[in-house]
C-alpha cells in the first residue's frame, strides 16, 4: 500500500506520511507498554499508577530530567547505558577511560556493574535519586 502511495507523492509528502506512520507506531508501542506495566503492577499487588511509564522513555540526546519532588531520603535511581567506541581505544586511552569512570563513580557515590573495555562502556549503575 505504501509503495503505491509513495509513487503518487512528491518527496516532501512522502516524508510527511512516513513521519506520521512512525509517530503512530511509537504511540502503539507506548500503549502496549502502558498496558503491560499495569498488568505487571497488578500481578505484583501494586496499583497501576505505581509504575511511571513516562519516566521510562529514552533521554537520548536530551538533558536528564530532574528527580521527582518529595522523594523519600532512601530513594535511588538506576541508569543503564552503553556506548561503543569505534575505532576501539588504544591501551593508553582505555586505561585513561577506566580511570576516569572509576574517579567519577567514586566522587558521585555511584555503584553498580560496569564494563569498560577497549570497545567502549556497558553499565548498570545505581545512585541516590537526589
Amino acid at each position: 500500500k505504501h509503495d503505491i502511495i509513495f509513487g503518487m507523492m512528491d518527496e516532501k509528502q512522502a516524508r510527511a506520511v512516513a513521519a506520521k506512520a512512525r509517530k503512530e507506531a511509537r504511540r502503539a508501542i507506548r500503549r502496549k507498554i502502558v498496558a503491560e506495566s499495569a498488568e505487571t503492577a497488578a500481578d505484583l499487588g501494586m496499583s497501576a499508577t505505581a509504575v511511571d511509564v513516562g519516566a521510562s522513555k529514552s533521554n537520548a540526546n536530551r538533558p536528564l530530567p530532574a528527580p521527582p519532588q518529595d522523594l523519600p531520603p532512601d530513594s535511588c535511581s538506576i541508569c543503564l547505558f552503553y556506548q561503543y567506541k569505534e575505532p576501539a581505544w588504544k591501551t593508553k586511552e582505555h586505561k585513561a577511560a577506566l580511570n576516569k569512570v572509576t574517579e567519577l563513580a567514586t566522587f558521585y557515590k555511584v555503584t553498580g556493574r560496569g564494563r569498560c573495555a577497549p570497545e567502549g562502556l556497558n553499565c548498570t549503575l545505581t545512585a541516590s535519586a537526589n
